[in-house]
């Protein structure tokens, strides 16, 4: 059983739940369907992060450390 989960597994979680795929979240944001083979090297900025999050209706900060921002 995998006790942490990364910030990849973290969005996979939430692609799940919304019933997307890394591409197609990708290209909802105004991003190429590419841009989750960086994301998934945890090479994701800020800006897509906070888009990201907000696409999937979850918190920007847990979906980088597993935590909710105050």
């Amino acid at each position: 059983m995998k006790v942490m989960s990364t910030m990849v597994d973290r969005i996979q979680e939430a692609l799940k739940a919304k019933k997307l795929s890394w591409s197609k979240a990708a290209t909802m944001i105004g991003l190429t369907p590419q841009a989750p083979s960086k994301w998934k090297k945890g090479q994701i900025g800020k800006e897509t992060l906070d888009k990201l999050a907000e696409l999937l209706e979850v918190d920007a900060g847990w979906l980088l450390n597993g935590k909710k921002n105050q």
